[in-house]
């Protein structure tokens, strides 16, 4: 089963990246996920999470402190890049859930796309909006 997110909001590559960490890492948690090896192809996100480079950003600090809230909840885990040219299954997937249309070779009932219409960490600027869910 494959799962896969859209995002209905503007945001930046490394924001998309840290989502789809944040919403990966989520649902291994809700599947009670003890000892996890995630792989992604940014390079930067990847080496922010592990702290081999320092994170300037003070938004993709706040993504950053998140995921380490997150991976907390495991006993074990790794967190490697993957260069993209071997990350061709997850493109596809990403590509059917950004147009919303299947593509050759994935069965209907094979993955599902989830949308999600506001930021993990809302930036205060763009993404800026009330639901009727807000408390």
């Amino acid at each position: 089963m494959f799962i896969s997110c859209r995002l209905e909001f503007e945001c930046t590559n490394n924001v998309a990246e840290y989502e789809a960490l944040l919403q990966g890492l989520r649902k291994a948690i809700d599947l009670k996920v003890k000892y996890l090896h995630v792989f992604g192809d940014s390079e930067i996100v990847i080496r922010q999470v592990n702290n081999t480079i320092h994170c300037i950003s003070p938004h993709l600090r706040a993504y950053q402190s998140e995921v380490r809230d997150l991976i907390s909840n495991f006993q074990e885990i790794t967190i490697d890049s993957i260069p993209r040219y071997k990350n061709q299954e997850d493109d596809l997937l990403a590509n059917v859930a950004s147009k919303l249309i299947l593509v050759e070779g994935f069965m209907k009932k094979a993955f599902s796309v989830e949308l999600i219409f506001r930021p993990s960490i809302p930036d205060n600027v763009t993404n800026w909006r009330v639901f009727d869910d807000d408390q």
